[in-house]
């Protein structure tokens, strides 16, 4: 499992897609990351200029990652949607209930409980 926050996530996704795409991760969480938009913007070393196109309407799910959780706070300005730009996200909303929500993930109990019962282990 690896969970990366931030730019951690834009990190994480051009490890796996460009750099170790030899590198197999069961369960990918990108927490408030701007994945999305960098691809949209076409910014990571795999990124296909072609995509999208009527024909592939998102970008192919990394074939290395068995899931992807894409947690993101609707008031957290640094946070993009995954699951419209790439195959295979789920994106999930998490409302933090910080001032600055960019920070409020992982210092919430409820973020780690939430994250614990969807990825299927008790709390």
């Amino acid at each position: 499992m690896v969970l990366a926050h931030s730019m951690g996530g834009n990190i994480v996704h051009d490890v796996l897609s460009h750099f170790r795409p030899d590198a197999r991760v069961d369960l990918l969480v990108t927490v408030g990351t701007q994945v999305g938009l960098f691809e949209e913007l076409k910014l990571f070393a795999s990124s296909d200029h072609k995509v999208p196109n009527p024909r592939r309407p998102k970008v192919a799910a990394l074939p290395n990652v068995g899931r992807w959780l894409n947690v993101l706070d609707r008031s957290d300005p640094l946070a993009f949607a995954a699951a419209p730009v790439f195959a295979g996200a789920e994106d999930l909303i998490f409302r933090t209930g910080a001032w600055w929500a960019h920070g409020g993930y992982l210092t919430s109990c409820d973020f780690h409980a939430r994250l614990a019962r969807r990825v299927g282990r008790p709390t």
